[in-house]
């Protein structure tokens, strides 16, 4: 009877033992088997989530995050380069002048990109414009400003997908 009790307790153990060794690495296969893409967000407020009321709340691309992740097979590593009131300036700023602070981690992360969303050029358009509520399209002069502005959120978009 002891020796079916020890062989017994040392057939558990050893199942235990293997299962210690096979459970951990099969979780970790798990997680690998799955690809990551690497998703970049550039641009203003719209990116860094921040909502009507000037609170700050969650940015287009999380939620892109979260219907790619529950959509697919993938896992997304997000890099959000969104800062509320920039320009297409600032973004180009980023990409293209080695002293802006953002500048290595931006090109860095754009080299390992596989997605990257762009949004910038409202702020651009809105400090032409300034108070919307005394906005007056009959205004020539502030017109021909709006559409000189545009112009150049065009021209620096273009720019900006270019060194992209």
């Amino acid at each position: 009877m002891k020796k079916r009790i020890k062989q017994f307790i040392t057939t558990i153990l050893s199942v235990l033992l293997v299962i210690s060794f096979v459970l951990p690495h099969q979780t970790l296969a798990a997680n690998f088997e799955k690809p990551i893409l690497n998703y970049v967000a550039l641009g203003d407020s719209l990116a860094a989530g921040y909502l009507n009321d000037k609170s700050r709340g969650r940015g287009y691309p999380e939620f892109i995050k979260e219907r790619i992740e529950s959509g697919s097979s993938y896992l997304v590593d997000l890099q959000n380069f969104g800062i509320g009131g920039y320009r297409t300036t600032h973004v180009l700023d980023d990409l293209i002048n080695p002293q802006s602070p953002k500048y290595q981690q931006v090109r860095e992360a754009i080299k390992q990109a596989d997605i990257i969303t762009y949004d910038a050029g409202a702020n651009d358009v809105l400090g032409v414009i300034g108070d919307v509520t005394k906005f007056n399209p009959n205004d020539s002069e502030l017109m021909k400003q709006i559409q000189a502005a545009m112009l150049t959120v065009g021209d620096n978009i273009d720019v900006t997908l270019k060194e992209i």
